[in-house]
């Protein structure tokens, strides 16, 4: 099963026009709240809470936005559900499932299987001993990560990295891998529920997704939106939005509508770089993956010399969490103080001195 297939016209060079069928059919039918799939689990009540006051309303927005649509219509190529994450659902939703027989079903694509062990060994795991088998590999990670797992692989094995200049495919799983364990613990931390930290983690594997999307479908023109946010030293999001008027985490949002993901999961894809758009009222999945991803970006500007804080300082203020980012920089591996006086902050943050 291809991972890429063609949109909407069936003449090779003639790009889509901007209309309501193909990418944006799943956009129009998208329902009330909630309505994109099941989730993986019941998060606590506080969390469920904020998460169902923001899910949906602003995924639908976007379905309305010209810009948006008018990237969407630029979009040749488009993400399939990987075929072995397909299966392995089935094989789930059996009452004799079995963990052996999901290792079983990955050792049977030898792509899938080099590219799972591949992100299983990386440093974001920090193994102390290499896993070297399919089986091993999801007895380690348990069902929902091995599934997340699977939904990443399958999107980056069918993509060429060469295709576009100055992006790396390996360079965007690994930030993916690291973002997600981040997003996992800070759910963890906040909430102590293990199901809503899973979808945390799903959230934060898939949250730049749509720089594939991009790259597959504009290498051209996303190869230089790429130079130039490094030669700025500004988020690539940012460019996107100057040439586009939309964001790689917009387009993912609206087009992943189809993969029966949870609403709260496609909340935090589509604004993990702008929170405040969201109707947040405590911590959420979004939550968690925006400071996850806030934090990695720190890291980069602190080795650059150029440190500054990028987390959302009105939209953690609005839900009364400023008080937390100390300790979640802690957690995410990076331990910094912050001013509390976001006037201050703006000009650096100083690194801890801690003994």
């Amino acid at each position: 099963m291809s991972f890429w297939k063609r949109a909407n016209s069936p003449v090779a060079d003639k790009p889509p026009a901007a209309s309501t069928k193909g990418p944006l059919a799943a956009i129009e039918n998208l329902a009330a709240p909630g309505s994109c799939g099941p989730s993986s689990g019941a998060p606590s009540a506080s969390s469920k809470a904020a998460s169902e006051a923001s899910s949906g309303v602003g995924i639908e927005a976007l379905g309305r936005s010209e810009s948006v649509q008018k990237l969407l219509s630029r979009m040749e190529r488009l993400p399939s559900v990987p075929a072995l994450y397909t299966q392995v659902l089935s094989e789930l939703a059996r009452p004799q499932a079995s963990i052996q027989f999901v290792g079983r079903l990955i050792s049977k694509d030898p792509a899938m299987t080099a590219r799972i062990l591949q992100m299983v060994n990386s440093a974001a795991f920090a193994l102390p001993v290499p896993i070297a088998e399919p089986m091993e590999a999801v007895l380690h990670l348990g069902v929902e990560r091995t599934k997340s797992l699977l939904l990443l692989a399958g999107l980056t094995l069918q993509f060429d990295s060469s295709v576009c200049p100055g992006f790396s495919h390996e360079a965007l799983w690994c930030h993916s891998l690291v973002v997600s364990g981040s997003a996992r613990q800070l759910a963890l931390l906040q909430t102590k529920d293990a199901n809503f930290a899973e979808m945390a983690y799903t959230a934060g594997l898939l949250h730049d997704v749509g720089k594939l999307m991009l790259a597959a479908n504009l290498s051209e023109t996303y190869g230089q939106i790429i130079d130039q946010a490094a030669r700025r030293h500004i988020e690539v999001s940012q460019v996107e939005r100057e040439i586009f008027d939309a964001t790689h985490a917009e387009l993912a949002a609206c087009l992943l509508t189809a993969w029966g993901l949870p609403a709260s999961i496609l909340d935090a894809i589509a604004w993990h770089h702008s929170p405040a758009r969201s109707r947040d009222t405590g911590f959420s999945i979004l939550t968690a993956v925006h400071v996850a991803n806030a934090v990695e970006r720190e890291k980069l500007l602190h080795k650059a010399g150029l440190l500054t804080n990028q987390m959302d300082f009105p939209y953690l203020d609005s839900l009364g969490l400023t008080g937390q980012r100390n300790s979640w920089r802690e957690a995410c591996g990076f331990p910094v103080f912050v001013v509390d006086d976001p006037k201050k902050e703006r000009v650096g943050l100083r690194q801890a001195v801690r003994g």
